[in-house]
This record gives structure tokens, sequence and C-alpha cells, in this order.
């Protein structure tokens, strides 16, 4: 067994400071104890030392590494920030503009869109409403009348103008019973007819005027054997507001007037 050694004041050869640790006087102690040398001891103890010093060395190079790798992981989120704060600061912001400037037009675009339909609509209940009005208001011209009584006109031994006293229809007023000549209220084209009843053994003789033009004829002569005759004639004239049209009965000519016979018509086909 080792004399004479202090675990507490003893030198270690290998301690640079010459004194014992507790933890190596507590090893001493325990080795001399069970007789062993101190320099077989001193050589256990360098390779205890040695196993925890690299025990300890590994441990604290991984550390070391986790430290670093988390120190690099923070510089590179950092950088990352760094670089999109740059780039939002020198792109975004325009871009943004831009965006909500886009926003706000395509909205103000549907705003004005809608507006549209709305105004077509209306264009097109206003154009049916038009329509309509002008359909209701346009001119209407219908007329038919009959001499009216029951007896002969006429012959006279001048042209004259006959009277249609009794009014069938006068859609527009245009035609007169007192004066029996039609005047036209608006432009455009119109259908006239008129039709006669009369003794076979007269001459019969009818003209239809535009103001003092003759327009067209219907007539008859007489017979012996004849004791009834019946024409007429029809015409579309394209007319002026204010002209004037008329039959009249030709010289040394005569009709049979009652209410159902010998008419006047007249109407207007369309608006020019």
């Amino acid at each position: 067994m080792l004399t004479g050694i202090n675990p507490h004041e003893s030198k270690n050869p290998n301690n640079s400071s010459g004194v014992y640790s507790a933890g190596e006087g507590a090893w001493l102690r325990m080795s001399c104890r069970e007789g062993r040398s101190e320099s077989l001891l001193w050589e256990e103890w360098r390779g205890v030392i040695y196993a925890q010093s690299r025990s300890m060395g590994k441990l604290e190079n991984e550390l070391t590494s986790a430290c670093i790798e988390s120190r690099n992981e923070l510089f590179r989120e950092a950088a990352q920030d760094d670089s999109n704060a740059i780039e939002t600061q020198s792109c975004f912001p325009d871009m943004c503009d831009l965006l909500k400037e886009l926003a706000a037009i395509t909205e103000k675009l549907k705003t004005s869109e809608s507006r549209i339909n709305d105004s077509e609509r209306r264009l097109q209940n206003s154009e049916n409403q038009i329509l309509e009005l002008n359909n209701k208001g346009r001119t209407k011209v219908i007329f038919s009348a009959a001499i009216g009584g029951s007896a002969a006109v006429g012959p006279y031994d001048t042209d004259t103008t006959l009277v249609y006293k009794r009014v069938i229809t006068n859609i527009g007023n245009a035609y007169s019973p007192a004066t029996g000549i039609f005047t036209t209220p608006v432009a455009g084209v119109y259908y006239f007819t008129f039709f006669f009843h009369a003794g076979g053994n007269s001459r019969t003789y009818l003209q239809l005027y535009k103001n003092s033009d003759l327009m067209v004829t219907a007539h008859d002569y007489p017979t012996e054997t004849d004791r009834a005759d019946n024409g007429g004639n029809a015409v579309f004239l394209q007319l002026q507001q204010g002209d004037q049209v008329y039959v009249r009965l030709g010289l040394d000519s005569n009709v049979w007037g009652n209410d159902y016979i010998t008419t006047f018509s007249g109407s207007l086909v369309t608006q020019m």
C-alpha cells in the first residue's frame, strides 16, 4: 500500500496546479486501500479523465454545432425578412396602388354597366310607350255615306257635286255631309270608292275629282229593255293635307238616292 500520501496535499505530476482535486483524492484513497501502486493509479486516472474529456468534448461539439446551426438559421430568416422588406418597399407599394386603382375602376365599370343596362331598359320602355302612343295617336280616316231620301237625283243642266247626306261612318270627320266634299287631314295614300243605282231609261255619269282634276268616272247609257242600272269605280290617290275629293253628277244624268244605295266611301291607307 502507498504510505504517507495525503490525498488533499499530495502532488499530481499530471496536474499543472500540483494539487489533487477532491475527486482525485477520493479515488486515490480508495485505490490505496486496494494496494495499487501510485504510477498505476495515475495511469488509470488519466484514462478515466481522458474518456470523460472525450465524452464532454463530443457533447460540447454537438452543442456548439447546434448553436451555430440555430444562429445560422436565425441569420437566414433575418436576411430573408430583410430581402422581403426591401422588395416590398421597392416594388409592392406601386403594385398595390395599381391593384387598388384597378379594383376601383372595375367597380366603377360594373356600376356604369348596371346604369347603362337600366338606361337601355328605360329607353326601350320609353320607345315602346312612344310607339304605342303613336299607334294610338296616329290619324285614322275612314268615311262612308249614302245619298239618302227615296227619289231620283237629277238630271241637271250642269255638272253638280253630289251631297251624300246619310253618314254611315266618319272617323276623323274629314267628310262633310253638308257639302259632299272630303278634305284631306294628313298627307298620305287614300282609297276611294263610289257606286250608283239608276233607272235604265236615263243616262248616268259620275266623276271623281281631286281638287279640280278629274281622276276616274263611272257611267251607263239608257236602253229600252234595261229597267235599272248599277255601276261604280275605285281609285288610290296620293294626297297632300288640304286636298279635296268629291263626286260630281254629269250634265243631263241622274241617280237614284236612298239610305242604302249610291254611296261614296274613302279611307287613309298610309301616311306619307
